[in-house]
C-alpha cells in the first residue's frame, strides 16, 4: 500500500508562483528575477531560506500550534553541588549538572525557546508539578529535591539544579530547519539526496505566505521598499488564513486562563458560580 503524505506544496511551485508575482507586480526584476530564482544559483536558496525563516516568525508570532513541539528528559542526573551559586543548564551540547556534562540531555536543532517546563522525582508515580518561570532570575536558596524553576538566558535552560533524579518535560517553540541538500532536510518523509528545490515545504498550503515572503526578499534586494510592504502585507494575511485553520484558535474567544482548567467540583466554568457560591449552596 503506497504511504499517502501530508498535502505540502513543493518549494519549485513555491518559486514558480514568485516568478509570477514579481513578472506582475516588480518591473525592475525582469531582468534579474530569472537569475534570483534559478534552481541553480545559490542566492535563490539564500532567499527562499530567508523567507522560510520570516514566515516561521511570523506564524509563531501569530500563536501558531504548528510551532510547538513537547519534549522529555528521563532520570536526568541529580545535581553534583550543593552551592546554591552552582546551577545547572540544558544547551544544544548536553546537560551540565553543575559539576558533570552529560551529552545525553541536549536541546534538539531548532530549539527557539521554551514555553513551560513541567518536572517529577524519577520512578514516581505522581503528575509532573509545573515549574516556575520567574522573571527577575533564579533564586541563590539551598538546592531541593525538586528543580522547581527554570530560566531561559543566552541561549541555554537553567535550572537550580535538584539533589534528586528527576524527569522534566519541555514545551517549547521550535522553527523547522532550512532547506539544504546536504545533512538534514525539513519535515517528516523526506530524503536527503532530493534537491532543495524538489522537496516538500512541511508546513500545510503554506505557498501563497511563502511565495509572498519570497518576493518581499527580492523587493528589498532591488530597493524597491513600496513592493517589498506590499508583498509584506499580503504574506502576512495568507499567514493569518494559516493560523486560522489551526483547531486550538476558534476557542481563543475565551479567557486563556479558563481553557486550561479541568472540569471538576472545584473549578468553576466560565460564566458560572463560583467555588464559594458552590460550596455555600
Amino acid at each position: 500500500m503506497p504511504v499517502t503524505l501530508p498535502p505540502y506544496d513543493l518549494v519549485k511551485d513555491v518559486l514558480n508562483a514568485a516568478k509570477v508575482r514579481l513578472n506582475d507586480r516588480i518591473d525592475t526584476t525582469a531582468a534579474v528575477s530569472g537569475q534570483l530564482l534559478d534552481n541553480t544559483n545559490p542566492f535563490s536558496l539564500t532567499a527562499l531560506n530567508a523567507a522560510w525563516r520570516k514566515l516561521q516568525e511570523v506564524l509563531a508570532d501569530f500563536g501558531y500550534t504548528g510551532s510547538k513541539q513537547e519534549l522529555s528528559f528521563t532520570s536526568v542526573p541529580a545535581a553534583t553541588s550543593a552551592d546554591p551559586m552552582i546551577q545547572s543548564y540544558f544547551d544544544f551540547n548536553g546537560y551540565n549538572n553543575s559539576g558533570t556534562y552529560n551529552t545525553g540531555f541536549a536541546l534538539p536543532q531548532g530549539f527557539i525557546r521554551p514555553l513551560k517546563l513541567w518536572e517529577r522525582i524519577t520512578s514516581s508515580t505522581v503528575l509532573m508539578t509545573e515549574m516556575d518561570n520567574p522573571l527577575n532570575g533564579l533564586p541563590k536558596v539551598p538546592k531541593q529535591l525538586w528543580n522547581r524553576q527554570w530560566e531561559w538566558r543566552a541561549d541555554q535552560l537553567w535550572v537550580p539544579g535538584a539533589t534528586s533524579i528527576t524527569d522534566i518535560n519541555i514545551r517549547y517553540i521550535q522553527m523547522i530547519v532550512d532547506f539544504s541538500d546536504v545533512g538534514a532536510v525539513p519535515g517528516p518523509n523526506q530524503i536527503a539526496s532530493t534537491p532543495w528545490f524538489g522537496q516538500p515545504v512541511p508546513i500545510m498550503r503554506c505557498l501563497d505566505a511563502l511565495a509572498d515572503f519570497l518576493c518581499r526578499e527580492i523587493a528589498i534586494a532591488v530597493k524597491n521598499q513600496e513592493a517589498a510592504m506590499a508583498f509584506e502585507s499580503s504574506a502576512k494575511g495568507n499567514a493569518q488564513l494559516i493560523v486560522n485553520r489551526d483547531t486550538q484558535q476558534g476557542k481563543s474567544i475565551g479567557k486563556s486562563a479558563e481553557l486550561g482548567r479541568m472540569r471538576d467540583p472545584f473549578t468553576p466554568v466560565q460564566g458560572g458560580p463560583s467555588t464559594q457560591e458552590v460550596r455555600r449552596s
